[in-house]
C-alpha cells in the first residue's frame, strides 16, 4: 500500500511537472504570438504609410502632367496665334510695297524705261 502510494504521489508530481511545463510552453508560444503580432501590426503601419506616400506622389506626378499638357497646348495655341499674326502682317506689308511699287512703275513707263 505505501509503495502505491508512493508510486500514485511520484505519477501526480510527475504530473504537476507536466502541466507546470506545458502551462511555461503555451506561455513561450502565446508570448512569441503576440510579439508576432506586434510585429505584424507595425508592419502594415509602415505599409500603409509608404502607400499613403506613394499615393501622394503619383497625385503629385498627375498634376504635374495636367499642367504640363496644359501649358503645351497654351504654348500651341500662342504658336498658332503668332504664325497668323506674322502671315496678316506679312500681307499687309506686301499691300503697301505694291502702293509703294506702282507709283514708281508709272513713272518708269512714262519716262520711257521698260516697266519694272
Amino acid at each position: 500500500v505505501e509503495s502505491s502510494k508512493a508510486a500514485l504521489r511520484r505519477m501526480e508530481e510527475e504530473r504537476e511537472l507536466l502541466l507546470s511545463e506545458v502551462k511555461e510552453e503555451e506561455g513561450r508560444a502565446e508570448a512569441a504570438a503576440a510579439e508576432q503580432e506586434r510585429t505584424a501590426q507595425l508592419r502594415s503601419k509602415d505599409l500603409d504609410q509608404e502607400l499613403r506616400g506613394a499615393e501622394q506622389a503619383l497625385s503629385a506626378a498627375a498634376r504635374r502632367e495636367e499642367q504640363a499638357l496644359q501649358n503645351f497646348r497654351w504654348a500651341e495655341a500662342e504658336v498658332e496665334r503668332v504664325e497668323k499674326d506674322a502671315l496678316q502682317y506679312q500681307m499687309v506689308l506686301k499691300s503697301r510695297l505694291e502702293d509703294l511699287w506702282r507709283p514708281l512703275r508709272w513713272q518708269a513707263v512714262e519716262h520711257g524705261s521698260p516697266p519694272l
